[in-house]
C-alpha cells in the first residue's frame, strides 16, 4: 500500500485552549448586561452575521488585556456601537452623587454629515464588577444640548464606566461608541 496521506496529530497546549476560552468567557460577561444596546449598536444586514458575533469579534480583537489567567477587558478599548453617524461634541461631564450630567455643543448652523437634530442620545452607566448596566429612559436628542440621568437604585453609590452613543429616528444608523471615562 502507498500511504498518501499522514495526517500528524497536533497537541495543542492546555494553557492556549483555557486561555481561548477564559478570553471568550470575559468578553461574553461583559457583553450579556449590554445585549439590548448591542443589537442596536452592532446590527448589520449582511447574511451570517449577528450583531452579537461583530460585538464579540471586535472586543476579543481589540478590548482584552493581560495573559493567562490574568485577563481583563479594558473599559476604554470596549465599544457599544460602532457606525457612521457623528457622535456630539462633549462640553461636560460631571457625575454629582448619584446623578450624572452631560453637556455636548450644537453646531452654529448645520448638523454635520449623516446626523439630524433628532438624533437619540444613549447613555449607558455600566458597573462592570457586578454586572450591572443602565440606560436613560427618557427621550433624549442631539438638539437638547444635555441630558441629566439619576442612577437606579443597584448602581447608587459605585463607580461606574459610561458610554455615550447616537442613533437615529430608526435605530438603522448609529454612532461610535464613545466611552467617557469611570465616575
Amino acid at each position: 500500500m502507498l500511504v498518501i496521506s499522514n495526517k500528524k496529530e497536533t497537541k495543542t497546549e492546555p494553557n492556549k485552549v483555557k486561555s481561548i476560552q477564559l478570553r471568550f468567557k470575559v468578553v461574553r460577561y461583559f457583553l450579556n448586561p449590554l445585549n439590548m444596546l448591542i443589537q442596536i449598536g452592532f446590527a448589520t444586514r449582511k447574511k451570517g452575521k449577528t450583531a452579537l458575533g461583530r460585538a464579540m469579534s471586535h472586543h476579543l480583537c481589540n478590548a482584552l488585556t493581560g495573559e493567562y489567567p490574568d485577563i481583563t477587558i479594558d473599559p476604554a478599548k470596549a465599544k457599544i456601537s460602532e457606525g457612521s453617524l457623528d457622535l456630539v461634541m462633549l462640553e461636560q461631564v460631571e457625575r454629582a452623587g448619584d446623578f450624572i450630567t452631560v453637556k455636548w455643543h450644537l453646531p452654529n448652523r448645520f448638523f454635520p454629515d449623516q446626523s439630524n437634530w433628532d438624533d437619540e442620545v444613549v447613555l449607558c452607566v455600566y458597573d462592570i464588577e457586578a454586572g450591572n448596566a443602565a440606560i436613560n429612559e427618557h427621550q433624549v436628542i442631539r438638539k437638547d444640548a444635555h441630558m441629566t440621568l439619576t442612577l437606579p437604585s443597584v448602581l447608587c453609590g459605585k463607580q461606574v464606566h459610561l458610554y455615550l452613543m447616537l442613533h437615529d429616528r430608526d435605530k438603522r444608523k448609529v454612532s461610535r461608541s464613545e466611552y467617557l471615562g469611570k465616575y
